[in-house]
């Protein structure tokens, strides 16, 4: 993934991600939050785990996003990347279980994440599923199976 500036030539790009040979993909993302543009690249490390950093466009560099890897980005809300928990996750004595969908504050990108970080937005009760999860101007969206 480079970064390019409009009019600029292409050999001129940046690089600031080159994923590995053995990956499935590494793609770069914008993510809009009412007046706040994120950027982003996933790499698919293969079908079902993937690491996410987020793009300083004025540095050019990237900043890993802590995160289990085989959870998956839902959406950005309030300053914060949505996942949904596929296996448990403990942090700080705090276990987010599979099936909950939490908010991780975007200002731990290439920090370590610490409980205080993390917001559950919902745990499934055992015979709930999300199935999807849509975000908007003002609320998160979810939609649940019983």
């Amino acid at each position: 993934v480079k970064l390019w500036k409009r009019g600029t030539p292409l050999e001129s790009a940046k690089l600031i991600y080159e994923g590995a040979m053995t990956d499935v993909w590494a793609r770069p993302m914008a993510i809009d939050q009412g007046k706040k543009r994120v950027l982003l690249i996933s790499r698919g490390i293969d079908f079902f785990n993937t690491e996410d950093f987020v793009i300083d466009i004025k540095t050019g560099t990237t900043k890993k996003i802590p995160k289990p890897t085989d959870a998956e980005l839902e959406g950005y809300f309030a300053d914060q990347f949505l996942y949904s928990i596929k296996s448990p996750w403990n942090i700080g004595g705090v276990t987010y279980g599979s099936g909950d969908v939490v908010g991780l504050k975007d200002s731990v990108a290439g920090k370590e994440v610490g409980a205080q970080d993390i917001r559950k937005i919902f745990a499934p009760t055992p015979n709930q599923s999300v199935t999807s999860i849509a975000v908007n101007k003002s609320k998160i969206i979810l939609s649940v199976l019983e």
